[in-house]
């Protein structure tokens, strides 16, 4: 049902009776016509979590340099408090 439509193929189609139109809102094959489409039902896709991954040498080295300020900046925070 999710599958969409290859370019050239119709935006129609009839299984078991039954005829099925793709609409682009939902991006789903559904029982309306896409003109007449609500929104109803849609739920949009989750967000993806972006995580740091650095990916050279220099983006490495800059992660290191951060991690180390971090560190540096604690251990002040724990030898004043003492």
């Amino acid at each position: 049902m999710k599958i969409p439509p290859k370019e050239g193929e119709p935006h129609k189609k009839v299984v078991n009776g039954k005829e099925y139109h793709w609409c682009p809102k939902h991006e789903a094959w559904g029982r309306h016509l896409p003109a007449d489409c609500e929104g109803k039902g849609y739920v949009p896709p989750k967000k993806r979590k972006v995580t740091f991954s650095p990916s050279t040498k220099r983006d490495n080295a800059q992660a290191e340099t951060k991690k180390l300020k971090v560190a540096n900046a604690l251990l002040s925070l724990i030898g004043e408090s003492e």
